[in-house]
């Protein structure tokens, strides 16, 4: 089976998801079929987590409404998580959809290549090796919720131009 290419970004902003879809040069998303299933694998809910799934879910069946889109979950327990991944892939998914580091390394490993993985939530995608850089992922694709710093200081910089000191709040 040739390696498909997909990519989706989730951007968090302000604790809203805004998830936008592109598929390019992929026959199971081209007009032969119309119906995709995707499988979205998690540790557990959570409300950002809830978001994610609630805007990628949106935007897929916006695209294709005939779409399935189904979920599994590890209810937060480790030994689980092998079983939330296996058990969907055995379902024969056109797309993985993974959320959190943990769960994308699992999903990674046993998609083997043979069916493409959007990642979801994914502070450093290229540190943790499921991409080989952010503008050419090979291995995997998907999000990063890590904070633009060097371009919101630039901004800073413009705006403020005389700051000395500036505060990042964090929410984890």
């Amino acid at each position: 089976m040739n390696r498909r290419t997909i990519f989706a970004s989730v951007i968090v902003v302000g604790g809203s998801v805004l998830t936008g879809l592109l598929m390019l040069s992929n026959p199971v998303f081209g007009a032969a079929k119309q119906d995709p299933k995707i499988a979205i694998i998690y540790t557990e809910p959570h409300p950002l987590i809830n978001e994610i799934i609630a805007g990628f879910k949106a935007v897929v069946l916006r695209t294709y409404p005939k779409a399935t889109v189904g979920d599994r979950q590890a209810k937060g327990r480790e030994e689980e998580y092998g079983t939330a991944v296996t058990a969907p892939i055995g379902s024969q998914p056109d797309l993985l959809a993974p959320i959190t580091t943990p769960i994308t390394r699992l999903t990674i490993d046993q998609a083997r290549g043979q069916i493409p993985v959007v990642f979801q939530g994914i502070t450093d995608p290229v540190g943790a090796s499921f991409a080989r850089s952010i503008l050419r992922p090979v291995i995997a694709t998907g999000s990063s919720d890590l904070c633009p710093f060097s371009g919101m200081l630039n901004l800073v910089r413009q705006v403020l131009p005389k700051a000395k000191t500036l505060g990042l709040p964090y929410n984890p």
